[in-house]
């Protein structure tokens, strides 16, 4: 049994995709609201929706038009979810390279950030699609981004715990999926321990290890929803939006205290066979075994080729030597 915890264990690391198939998001640390249009190029155009303001250069017009559509879409959407007010306009600049990306915002965006979210300003970046080396949907980028506007908004001029807003970010965009949690199944496999605290100020800068982070955050909120109800995260948000503490708002939706509630999401992925069930819900995961199987199968069937050929040596052997006496027996009567 043991030799077969092994054998799946080594196909579960094999079978996780590398964490720089997940794209971060910077956030700023929680400040006055100070929101306005941002500044962008003389000449770049400017369009409005019923909730976004699309910023970006003329062959960029019909990406702009597309996101501002979807994205006033998902606001209201989002807003329902997360239980907090719009507020005013989300300004939504569509950077046409990546020079112009990182100038437009300043310093403290991390160099794997594909989108960005100021709340305090109402400002989101993007990259536009031609430059973008993630597979991830931009309108899903946008999606992330709005919830880290809308919470801010929320919090200001407080700021929300990083793992609810990166975790909240990246479930309701629809990005949590089976492949960040099998990352998060991986990583604990290989002896990480998961802990909240350590990513409640702010993310790692590397990405690998925000990576990581991310599946930590959207696993745990996931967690929250299926074990306290579909509103569970709306009145967390809630709760400590006005002020109470992160404890107090945790026990005031769940009646137990995090130091309680943590250990016990923690504790699923030690309850042995079922820890790997999210691991076989993909075909990534049908194939990883099939082609294990495969290889076993090649490896025993070389080893029964090899015994077979060692035996019709050894039976040769038997005959040339029975041959060989009797030549000898022959020789002997003459």
């Amino acid at each position: 049994m043991r030799w077969l915890m092994m054998v799946w264990m080594m196909v579960m690391l094999w079978a996780v995709p590398a964490a720089n198939a997940q794209v971060m998001t910077a956030t700023e640390s929680g400040l006055e609201l100070t929101e306005g249009p941002p500044q962008v190029p003389d000449g770049w155009q400017a369009i409005e929706t019923p909730w976004l303001t699309m910023y970006g250069p003329d062959n960029e017009i019909q990406v702009l038009m597309h996101l501002g559509r979807k994205g006033s879409a998902a606001v209201p959407r989002l807003a329902e979810q997360l239980g907090v007010p719009i507020g005013g306009t989300i300004h939504v600049v569509v950077a046409p390279t990546r020079r112009e990306f990182m100038a437009l915002q300043g310093n403290g965006v991390p160099e794997y950030a594909d989108g960005t979210a100021w709340p305090s300003r109402g400002h989101i970046y993007l990259q536009r699609p031609r430059i973008r080396t993630s597979e991830r949907p931009l309108e899903q980028v946008l999606e992330h981004e709005i919830v880290h506007i809308l919470l801010g908004r929320a919090f200001a001029p407080g700021r929300p715990p990083a793992w609810l807003q990166e975790g909240t970010a990246t479930v309701l965009s629809g990005e949590y999926n089976g492949e960040m949690s099998r990352q998060l199944v991986a990583a604990i496999a290989a002896g990480h321990q998961p802990d909240l605290d350590a990513i409640s100020h702010t993310f790692p800068r590397t990405q690998p290890a925000a990576s990581l982070a991310y599946a930590e955050s959207a696993d745990f909120i996931v967690f929250m929803r299926e074990t306290y109800g579909d509103d569970a995260i709306a009145q967390l948000v809630d709760e400590a939006a006005q002020g109470a503490p992160l404890g107090a708002a945790v026990r005031a939706v769940t009646g137990e205290f995090l130091e309680d509630v943590e250990p016990r999401w923690r504790r699923q992925f030690r309850s042995g066979w079922g820890s790997y069930v999210t691991l076989l819900s993909s075909w990534e995961m049908y194939w990883a075994v099939g082609g294990l199987v495969a290889m076993v199968g090649l490896v025993l069937a070389r080893r029964r080729g090899r015994k077979r050929l060692r035996e019709m040596a050894e039976e040769e052997a038997r005959l040339d030597a029975l041959v060989a006496n009797l030549w000898s027996s022959q020789d002997q009567v003459h």
